[in-house]
């Protein structure tokens, strides 16, 4: 009886802390208005690069708490006309493994860049941006714009 007492209470313990109420999440993206958050991304074509000038805004009323728990702090990646991959910043990068926090106040916004370092041949293409900060009652924030090579 000990024994089989002995091997439940883990089991007991494991169930029990990984149940959590949550409110529900609300969806984000840019390039659409929502309640708290905006994330757009700009492609702009340079003569040797794409540059992508990123911004994330706190459109609320109450500050926005972001949590990371690597240094990397966007995914950003590129798509072709038939959806293939181009482009992706993380590619052959590593990030810390370092817990940091970003707070935007409302009104405030957070404004980053990456570089493309090729202008690949004319055509239409798809960025996609995914900020990794992780906020309390929001989903992943995202963006999404098509432009133009030419």
């Amino acid at each position: 009886m000990k024994r089989l007492l002995v091997m439940l209470l883990p089991a007991l313990l494991l169930i029990g802390c990984g149940q959590k109420e949550s409110e529900p999440d609300k969806e984000v993206s840019g390039g659409m208005e929502n309640q708290e958050v905006v994330l757009t991304v700009e492609p702009i074509q340079e003569p040797e690069q794409i540059k992508f000038n990123m911004s994330l805004e706190n459109q609320g009323e109450n500050a926005v708490d972001f949590q990371f728990s690597t240094g990397q702090k966007f995914e950003l990646v590129v798509y072709d006309s038939e959806h293939k991959e181009r482009y992706r910043y993380s590619k052959d990068k590593m990030f810390t493994q370092a817990f940091q926090n970003l707070t935007l106040e409302p009104g405030e916004t957070y404004d980053f860049s990456d570089e493309w370092k090729e202008v690949p041949e004319p055509g239409t293409y798809e960025v996609k941006v995914t900020f990794k900060g992780k906020a309390e009652h929001l989903k992943q924030i995202q963006a999404v714009q098509q432009f133009e090579v030419k």
